[in-house]
């Protein structure tokens, strides 16, 4: 066996890496809406650790229920709907949604709690028509999707 001295702390039997890692943020631009900072002596576990920390942090608001009427595409519902989810939503109104499970408003679905859209294309010519994430209509206008996605 041998021994060696790392930063003040005696280390034996086998080589360590700094056992003072100390990861550490810099705040680079801090402004009411957004942050952005840097880094340092982290490695990917701490980032990673970070990043969903201040993903479930921050209040979103995404598409959960999706009733459709008529389908004539060749992609099922549960595609569409799926699809749908994936759309990020804007809204500078997020902080005053209640949940719908623990809204006192209504036994189903109101203002307070949901956002209605609707989204009615078809394509009248031979051909693929590109549906996007523009082509929801917000009824409130309050919440739209963040931009177009193909």
């Amino acid at each position: 066996q041998y021994q060696r001295r790392v930063r003040g702390s005696l280390v034996r039997g086998m080589e360590s890496q700094s056992l003072a890692r100390k990861p550490g943020v810099q705040i680079l631009e801090l402004t009411h809406e957004e942050m952005l900072f840097k880094l340092v002596d982290s490695d990917a576990s701490f980032a990673n650790a970070l990043r969903r920390t201040i993903i479930a942090e921050i209040a979103t608001l995404a598409i959960d229920l999706v009733e459709i009427e008529n389908n004539s595409s060749v992609l099922s519902d549960e595609f569409l709907a799926h699809r749908l989810g994936l759309i990020p939503m804007v809204s500078k109104t997020v902080d005053k949604f209640a949940d719908c499970r623990d809204c006192m408003n209504c036994s189903n679905f109101c203002s307070m709690c949901s956002v209605e859209f609707r989204l009615a294309v078809s394509c009248e010519e031979d051909g693929t028509l590109m549906v996007t994430s523009k082509d929801p209509v917000s009824y409130t206008h309050l919440t739209l999707p963040t931009k177009r996605i193909v």
